[in-house]
């Protein structure tokens, strides 16, 4: 299925060039009126069944699993980024005189994490920069982490794409190295997951998170966690009553069943159910299994082909396949080009992120040409 341009789902401002789903993404119109309906049903909440504590989440779980070409079982519902790199970290032994592995400029909530595992567990943290000097980073710097994972790795941790420039790493290739060595592969993927196809057992990925209100078209303060079924025996960072078995038998919740619900589910985060944000990320879930991973990125790459044509021949660079994302790309500021540029993307009602020294690009399928055409003129007119 070839996708048309979707920005009739959204209630975004017309005159404005939002190219910032990196950042947070819009709410579909269905989001809200499904966000309105759990609040109207909460004046009255002995309309909540004891059920609806569990059927929206096992939803939730089994369309994320879709996603990531894995089962729901799979899946656990948590707040945040940094809540699952904490409970991942939590079941994570480090190797004798190991070592742990990251990117340059990774987002700080893997790399926080990573660097305080790192510390406890007495491992050296390496820092696979890139080589800033290169024009297409890519090729060298998946070069450069596969060489730095050796038999001494205990953790990979690292984003699927490069958070700020949307630089693709090669998962499989990675993940393979892991494998090998016997290292532990974890992945953020806010950036990426709803918006390019990611299977995380084919990138033998142990452990992947996932915010949900970029590329999912969710809520802010809710996450997502796939972990691998070496991960369903694991130490829960809380001790929620939801995540026991039985739980759903409220009259006899006092009983105190020892036992975890069962694969992933024991990581839940407390108050699972979240009656109004979890209605937000169904429908976005569901809007992106009907529209499909692999069309929303081709719907992307037929915006950005053309304007990346256009702005080379204005001597802009950009990253080459396979190590660019269309969803998510940069384009390096020139020299002293800063201000002016921020002060005309102002001008013409662009959105975007500036990231480092780069402006941070990101399309989705509520875009179209008028919103690229916007920015190509911002870009000109800046030099």
């Amino acid at each position: 299925m070839k996708l048309a341009c979707q920005k009739h789902l959204f209630n975004l401002d017309p005159d404005l060039h939002y190219l910032n789903t990196a950042y947070k993404s819009p709410l579909l119109k269905s989001a809200e009126e499904a966000a309105i309906k759990s609040l109207t049903r909460s004046r009255n909440p002995q309309l909540i069944l004891p059920t609806d504590f569990f059927t929206e989440s096992k939803e939730v779980r089994n369309l994320f699993g879709e996603l990531l070409h894995v089962s729901g079982q799979n899946i656990a519902i948590i707040p945040s980024t940094s809540y699952g790199f904490s409970t991942i970290f939590l079941n994570i032994k480090g190797k004798p005189k190991g070592n742990a592995i990251t990117v340059g400029e990774e987002f700080p909530s893997g790399y926080f994490a990573l660097k305080k595992w790192s510390e406890e567990h007495e491992q050296n943290l390496v820092i696979v920069k890139g080589n800033k000097d290169l024009i297409q980073q890519g090729s060298d710097w998946n070069e450069r982490i596969l060489a730095a994972i050796n038999n001494d790795t205990s953790v990979v941790c690292m984003s699927a794409i490069h958070w700020a420039t949307g630089l693709q790493y090669d998962l499989k290739a990675i993940g393979q190295k892991c494998k090998s060595v016997g290292a532990k592969f974890l992945i953020d993927g806010a950036q990426t997951i709803g918006a390019l196809n990611v299977d995380v057992q084919a990138c033998h990925i142990d452990a992947l998170i996932c915010a949900t209100y970029k590329c999912l078209y969710g809520p802010y303060s809710m996450a997502l966690m796939y972990v691998d079924d070496g991960f369903f025996g694991g130490e829960a960072l809380e001790e929620a009553w939801m995540n026991r078995e039985g739980a759903e038998e409220f009259s006899s919740l006092s009983d105190y069943n020892e036992s975890y619900m069962p694969a992933a589910r024991r990581y839940n985060v407390g108050q699972t159910s979240n009656f109004i944000l979890t209605p937000i990320l169904l429908q976005g879930l569901k809007q992106i299994k009907e529209w499909g991973i692999d069309n929303i990125q081709d719907y992307c790459k037929s915006l950005a082909i053309p304007f990346i044509a256009q702005m080379k021949n204005h001597g802009y660079q950009f990253e080459e396949e396979p190590y660019i994302c269309y969803h998510l790309f940069s384009v390096k500021i020139k020299d002293g080009k800063s201000a002016l540029l921020q002060e005309r993307l102002q001008a013409n009602n662009c959105k975007l992120s500036q990231r480092g020294d780069y402006l941070r690009i990101s399309l989705s399928v509520f875009n179209n040409e008028s919103d690229l055409a916007a920015l190509s003129e911002a870009l000109i007119e800046s030099l």
